[in-house]
């Protein structure tokens, strides 16, 4: 599996980058066929108090998953945009049971 994470706005420190990481690699225990996953980190330049956003691509065989979050930390967003692919890896995987 491919990972590519990007950010945007902002140099992220290594702990969260790490954090990020980790979360994606747990993905696979709910779809064990992803071809690459794009996380990108974003600081968003508004005047709202949450200004940080994590946007999420996962490429599978067959349509691209994606989610998205903005709160006022990354790991609330992570965590959030986490739970949106999870619910939609578990509905493909039910999906494809359901195909056989």
């Amino acid at each position: 599996m491919k990972i590519d994470i990007q950010t945007v706005g902002f140099s992220a420190r290594e702990d969260l980058l790490e954090y990020a990481q980790k979360k994606i690699d747990g993905l696979t225990k709910y779809y064990d066929r992803i071809t690459g996953v794009d996380l990108y980190l974003k600081l968003v330049q508004d005047e709202q108090e949450e200004n940080k956003e994590v946007q999420v691509k996962i490429h599978l065989p067959g349509p691209t998953l994606f989610a998205q979050h903005q709160s006022d930390n990354f790991h609330e967003s992570l965590n959030e945009v986490m739970d949106k692919i999870i619910k939609q890896l578990k509905k493909k995987n039910e999906l494809e049971k359901e195909k056989r």
